[in-house]
Parts: C-alpha cells; structure tokens; sequence
C-alpha cells in the first residue's frame, strides 16, 4: 500500500511539475480578441507633425541627490548638484521592523528621504519648461526612475527640461500616496530656488510659469494630488502640517494610475483649470481597472482661459511596459507565470504612444501650441502614427458647453441645462445609470450614463419607424454667432456588445425653422465592439481580477455642425434646438451615451515650434 501511495505521489508531483513547466512556457491566448474597427480616413495624414518624432535641441543628462546614497552610485558620488535631504514624517509612518530593515537597506529613514532625479536638459537658450516624471510602486530594489529615460530624451529634444525622480524608497509600503505627492513638490522648490539663485548654473534657465507633472501608475495618482496639494496652506490630514507651494503648475498626466489609495481629507481629488492626460492600457494586469477614468470625470476648468483634458485607451498595451525596467511582466514571479503575455503589442510600440500622447499634450500644456489637440480627437490618427491597436479617445476642453450629463437628478426626461428636455421612443431599453468597474466588487466609476436598447423583434408589427432618443433645448445653448459655424456637436458613446454588429446610427439636427439634416455615425468614426480582456492564463485567477471581460470605454464623437449645413443649407447652427439619435443603422444594439453638448473650435496659437 506505501508503494502504490508512493507511486501516487511521484505522479502527482511529476504532473504538477509538467503543469507549472506548460504554464510558465505558454505565453498564453488572443482568442479574446477584438478586431480592430474599419479604418475611417486617418487625420495623421493631414495633422501638421507628429510629436512622436525628435525636436531639434540637442541635450545632455545629469543626476542630482544626496551624493550619500549607499545603493545608487548615480546618487552618491557621481551628482552634479547636492541636495538636502526632507522630512517626510507627517506623510508616511513606518514602524517595528520593517522601519529597522528599511533603514538598514536605504541607510536613512522618513525623516531624512533624499532629493534625487535623473536629468535630460535641453541645450539652448532657455527658459525652458520643466516636466517632472514620477514612478509607481514596484520591487523597491529594482530601481524604477531609469525606465523612463526613452520619454525623458524624447522631451528634452523637444524643448522640455525633464527629470525622472527617485522615489524607489517609497515603495512596497502602503498609505504613502501623500508622501509621493509631497515629494515632487519638495522636487519644485529646489528647482525653484536654483532658477532664482544668480550664483547657480541653472540660473534663469527654468521656466517657472510652464510646469508639467507626469506620473505612472501610483505615481499617476501621485500627480494629481501634488496639484491639490500646490494650491492649500495646510495638509488636508493634519492642519498642523502648513504648505507653501503655489508654483504654476499646468499639466497633469497620469499613465495607468491609481486612484483613491490617498482621498485628501477623505474627498477625491480634485483637479481644477490645469491639463490633464490620461493614458491606459486594456491588458494592464496590475491596475487592471480603467481608474483613471474617475480622475479624469473630476477634471474641470472654468472658462477664463482655454484647458483641455484626454484620455487614451490602448487595447492591447499593459501596465509595465511604460517603463523600460518593469517590462511585459506586470507581476513579479511567480505570479508573472499567470499573466496571458500573448495579446501585447511590443514594448516599443507601447512607447511609441507614450512618446506621441505625452509629447502632443506637452506641447499644448506648456508649449501653447494648440494645434496638437487634434491627435487626440481622432484615434485613426494614433493607429497610424503609433501602430496597429484599438484606440479609444476622449477629449473635451474649456470651451464644451453642457446639454445633458446625467448628473442632475433622477428623473429621464430632464437635460442638465434649463429649459432642457430629453424624450425617446420605441426603445427596447432605456435607462441612466450610474457607471461600475468590472471588479468583483463593481466599484463605482463616480459618473452617470444613459443606456438605450432597440430591438426590432421586440416592437409591434405595424410599427416600422426606428427607435429614437431626443434631447431638445433653448438655441443659446450653441455658441453664438460667428463661433456657430465653428463649432461641434459632442458626446461620448460605447458599445454594449447587444446585437451581431458594431453599432451605427444616425444623428440628425433640427434648427428653430424646423430645418432638418442627419449624418451617420461611421461617417466620423467607428465606435469598437467592448474590448474584452483576459489577463491571465487561468480561469481561477481571471475571476480574482475581473467579474467581466469588458470594461465600459466611451469614445468621444465630434461632428462639426457645419457637415449638417452641407447636407441642407436652411439649418442654421446657431438656432439649433433638438438633436435625435435614430436607431435605424443596426438591427438590434445597446449604446451607452454620455456628455452631450457642444464646443467651439480651438484656435492655433502659431504653427511653428517654439
């Protein structure tokens, strides 16, 4: 009997063996995968320049630190400035012996964390603006501020002075959000007080008014709270802790961030009147929920001067290939065993849209050259310029004046204007609700939309008109004037998954006069069917991740009303008074809608680089 259950054994081992051996060879499945939509004509081929490609500024690198650093050669002796260390005890709290093992490691401990960064400098005659990079969280050993060096020179040639700070000693602990946030600003002052220091080589070569923060996973967190941050006089947690920050700070862009590990004084994070980008990939096995998409909702601008905001959604993009030393492994082993490696585009092409999306929001942000705002309001046009994927955009900016968000109240028929009213007709379904992650908690995505459904099957036989969905309002809703011609009908739409094909409908305009003109949806864009995912190589571990394989991606459609001119020169935009989704492109569909309204055209500052 101890021979056969012997023998028993040796097998169970010998299959697990083989098992674990498949598991860890098998690169995994793309069978999930969606095929990319029909090409639209791509705006890449008519857009000025792609801000992929280098600037014309030579540049050289530097570091900066404690010039003690006992792991980090780059931050001890080979320093081309010193620095002093800071204080982080009232963000951060590390006791017993994990305070002991990581004081012995680091050789200091939160009341004395350096100040280092690595530094790419343009060479020229500044000022120049400065862009500061920040990482996540990852194997505090396997140090995380050199993956960035590829965005960094990209940057630098443009004409950005742009630092990747150190803040590796931070990772693997829990509840430092504040203190990432808190550091960068610490990063600011120093960079302040050499601009201001006549005796200091950088003297005068910073530009101050122009700064841009770029943060990646909880550093894409840690961004957005250095910006609340800069405008307090006291630390949110504890008033005792007084801020003096102010500096003019205007960009914020978050790359697969977190969100809600830090809520200043138990709040989201607000982001108000400063840019903002949000860059996402749909296999991130780390940050595996589209989080950003919170952040993003709270950015808001008031309309004394132009601000826009972006997001893009890469399908097959992951978490760690956004850095060059985290790589296609968004796990550590043996975990990375698990993660389905098979659907990734290549590191390279990952950076490729970082280069390109971060590159074009600088240049708006702190370059004021508006014209890049187009890369992000068609994503035919990053399909070109940054390879084969499915991109999904959002873009909306300062001038976008509001029809119906489904924030108001709870009743179906009222727009979110006065005087605004929404009906709708032969509809299968129809309903606002509030938005969830595909978590198996089904987190709250802190935002609302309407979800419509249509079946023909469903309808009366003698009913043979399609079903409609209608928002009516007072013509001063659409910019007055000469900004009429200019300006856009906008909002944002995703496909359900309900039906055999990708959805397309029309969308027609009705003027005061009762002048009428549609256009089809797949004139503009085509919208993807939802984009399944399936991160790991096992069912079991998939269902720790994700409750579905979709998350809800809206994509933002802009039609410029003159195309429904084009079609009857008796409408006229500015009395524009009912916009109709008819339902008669698919048999069968469900749409989510959200954020319809109107903006204006956005006016080039100059065409030449700066």
């Amino acid at each position: 009997m101890d021979n056969i259950s012997h023998t028993i054994a040796s097998v169970v081992a010998g299959l697990l063996v083989v098992l674990t051996a498949g598991i860890t060879i098998w690169e995994g499945s793309t069978d999930h995968l969606v095929s990319l939509p029909p090409a639209q004509v791509a705006a890449a081929e008519v857009l000025a320049e792609d801000p992929s490609q280098p600037g014309e500024y030579p540049f050289e690198s530097w570091t900066y630190g404690s010039g003690t650093d006992l792991r980090r050669p780059e931050y001890n002796t080979a320093v081309r400035f010193r620095t002093q260390p800071v204080n982080a005890g009232p963000f951060v709290y590390i006791g017993g012996w994990k305070a002991t093992l990581r004081s012995w490691y680091w050789g200091f401990d939160t009341d004395c964390l350096p100040l280092n960064g690595r530094v790419w400098a343009p060479v020229g005659d500044g000022p120049f603006p400065l862009v500061l990079i920040v990482h996540g969280n990852h194997l505090m050993r396997e140090f995380s501020d050199p993956g960035y060096a590829y965005l960094a020179e990209h940057l630098a040639s443009r004409g950005f002075i742009a630092v990747s700070v150190d803040e590796n000693f931070l990772n693997m602990l829990d509840n430092e959000n504040d203190a990432r946030a808190w550091i960068l600003l610490q990063h600011l002052a120093l960079w302040q007080s050499w601009n201001n220091d006549p005796q200091h080589p950088l003297y005068g070569l910073i530009d101050m008014e122009r700064i841009g923060l770029i943060g990646h996973s909880r550093g894409g967190e840690a961004v957005a709270t250095a910006c609340a941050f800069n405008r307090l006089s006291r630390f949110p947690n504890d008033a005792n802790v007084l801020f003096d920050f102010g500096f003019s700070i205007r960009a914020v862009a978050a790359i697969a961030p977190s969100d809600g590990q830090y809520q200043p004084g138990g709040h989201p994070t607000p982001l108000r009147d400063v840019d903002y980008l949000l860059l996402q990939g749909g296999h991130d096995s780390d940050v595996c929920l589209f989080l950003g998409a919170r952040q993003y909702e709270r950015a808001s601008f008031s309309e004394d001067a132009f601000h826009f905001k972006a997001s893009v959604y890469m399908y097959r993009a992951n978490h760690g290939q956004f850095n060059t030393v985290w790589g296609a492994n968004d796990y550590p082993m043996p975990l990375s065993w698990l993660i389905n490696q098979a659907p990734l585009v290549s590191g390279e092409q990952q950076r490729a849209l970082a280069r390109l999306t971060v590159g074009a929001f600088l240049e708006v942000a702190l370059h004021d050259r508006t014209e890049f705002v187009e890369w992000f309001r068609d994503p035919n046009a990053l399909r070109v310029a940054a390879g084969d994927d499915i991109y999904v955009t959002r873009y909306e900016d300062s001038t976008f004046r509001t029809v119906a968000d489904y924030e108001e109240d709870i009743d179906v028929t009222t727009a979110s204007i006065d005087q605004g009213r929404i009906c709708g007709d032969r509809l299968d379904t129809w309903h606002e609700t509030e938005l969830r992650f595909r978590d198996p908690w089904n987190s709250e995505q802190e935002n609302h939309a309407v979800y419509l459904g249509w079946n023909p099957d469903e309808q009366e036989p003698s009913d043979l008109l399609p079903p409609v969905y209608e928002v009516s309002f007072s013509p001063c809703s659409v910019p007055a004037g000469e900004g009429s011609q200019s300006a856009a009908l906008v909002f944002s739409v995703a496909d359900c998954g309900v039906g055999d094909d990708p959805v397309d409908f029309t969308i027609e305009a009705v003027s005061a006069s009762g002048a009428t003109a549609s256009v089809a949806l797949s004139k503009f864009i085509a919208i993807p069917r939802p984009l399944a995912v399936q991160l790991t190589k096992t069912d079991l571990a998939e269902r720790r991740l994700i409750s579905r394989p979709a998350e809800d991606i809206f994509q933002t459609v802009e039609i410029p009303l003159t195309a429904f001119v084009e079609l009857n020169p008796d409408f006229v935009p500015g009395s524009l008074t009912l916009v109709r989704f008819r339902f008669d492109r698919t048999d069968e569909g469900a749409v989510m809608i959200d954020r319809i309204g109107f903006c204006a055209a956005v006016q080039s500052s100059h065409q030449q680089g700066p």
